[in-house]
Parts: C-alpha cells; structure tokens; sequence
C-alpha cells in the first residue's frame, strides 16, 4: 500500500473537537488504520502542528497528540533533508509571482512522493 503524507490540518482537525473537520479526520484517521495505510508526516508538520494545537487548544492537548505521534509505528516522521530543501528554495526562488510561504512548498515537495490527505482539513 501506498503512504499517505499528512500535513498538519489533518492532525490539528484531530486534535481539536471542537474543529469543523475534527469527525472527518478521525473517520479518515480510522479508515486508513483498517486499510493499514501507512502514515507519513515531517518534522516541519509536527513542529508546525504542536505550536497550532497549543495555541488553539492548549498544552495538554498539543503534548497529548506530539506524544501520540513520537510513538507510533503507524506515521513515520520524516526529516526534510538538504537536497528538499534546497530544492524548495529554488522553487519559492523561481516562483516570485505566487503569494505562498516556504513552508507549503517543502511539504509539497515531500507530499508528491505520497498521496496527501491533509490539505483536505486546511
């Protein structure tokens, strides 16, 4: 099976119950378990997810979900290695005319080599 790369609006929707997209998430989440699709997210996601969740729903919450995720077997944490990231720069280089930050064009670079579900919560 192939991995899905998950960004941090999935996660966040997840963590958060009171997001609109928390019961989607989770029966995505769910889902994907039964079909034993592995995970596959990256540190800039989970730095990006735990300052998110701790500013829209707390602490506790933010260390419940980073303590899930360091643990799992199921979501592989990828480090963004040089080569990605001089790769996006080149791209956010070339690409003055689009209004994005530099952080959805690493993650886009990395999202290509799986299926990505996370944007679908953003």
């Amino acid at each position: 099976m192939s991995p899905v790369f998950v960004d941090t609006g999935a996660f966040a929707a997840l963590a958060d119950r009171n997001d609109r997209h928390h019961r989607d998430a989770k029966r995505l989440l769910r889902r994907l378990g039964r079909e034993r699709r592995p995970l596959v997210t990256s540190t800039y996601v989970i730095d990006e997810l735990l300052t998110l969740v701790r500013m829209r729903v707390g602490h506790a919450a933010a260390v419940r979900i980073g303590e899930r995720l360091m643990q799992t077997r199921w979501c592989r944490i990828v480090e963004v290695g040089e080569d990605t990231r001089e790769a996006a720069w080149g791209l956010f280089v070339r690409y003055h005319d689009h209004v994005f930050s530099f952080l959805p064009v690493v993650l886009g670079l990395l999202a290509s080599w799986f299926i990505h579900v996370g944007s679908l919560f953003l």
